[in-house]
């Protein structure tokens, strides 16, 4: 995955003209940070490079710096797994992080990541899909800030809801100040995307 950060320099914040584009992320193997004037940042990882390979194919889906300046992302590997990584301000595996620096599980058939956030506590919340009695559905996981599941969210840590009996795909998770969760995304009925609607969970 190549992770883009820029930092606008004073002279760049006049150029209103420039279209932002928003930043994409395609797999675990690499990020590069960018320096403010958008060159490669050498005190990120490798001349600005981090190469993760966790094993197999991976793609990550979200991202979220924690207060320390640590670098969360969440993803999954191959069709059915979900992953998150952690990695220190400067481009290291935080090895303490889960095992040699990733949490990574088997939900079902198929399972990806597609949003994630951070509690006021540090606790790691991770929206995605999973193929369950084959349907899918809203999936959801909370992680200790070590990198493990916590048990004490759900069953085992995991939270699945199935809207109307179809296929739930999540998009997006907030957290509420009162801590409740939100989570959104598409229902369908069937496998026709026309007859997908805007789901709403909480």
């Amino acid at each position: 995955m190549h992770l883009f950060r820029r930092f606008r320099s004073p002279s760049a914040r006049t150029r209103r003209s420039r279209t932002t584009r928003p930043l994409q992320f395609e797999s675990l193997e690499e990020r590069t940070v960018l320096s403010s004037d958008g060159l490669l940042d050498p005190t990120f990882g490798a001349a600005g490079f981090v190469s993760h390979d966790l094993g197999g194919i991976e793609w990550g889906q979200s991202i979220a710096v924690q207060t320390d300046g640590r670098i969360v992302v969440a993803g999954f590997q191959d069709p059915t797994r979900l992953a998150v990584a952690r990695y220190e301000a400067n481009g290291a595996v935080d090895t303490s992080f889960g095992v040699n620096g990733a949490f990574v599980i088997t939900l079902a058939t198929s399972a990806f990541s597609t949003s994630m956030a951070l509690d006021s506590q540090g606790r790691i919340l991770v929206a995605g899909m999973s193929t369950n009695a084959g349907k899918d559905d809203f999936t959801l996981l909370r992680l200790t800030p070590q990198g493990t599941l916590d048990t004490t969210f759900a069953v085992g840590g995991i939270a699945r809801t199935n809207i109307n009996g179809g296929f739930s795909s999540p998009q997006s998770l907030v957290i509420q100040q009162d801590g409740k969760i939100l989570v959104t995304g598409l229902d369908r009925k069937s496998t026709r995307l026309n007859s997908s609607h805007v789901a709403l969970s909480r």
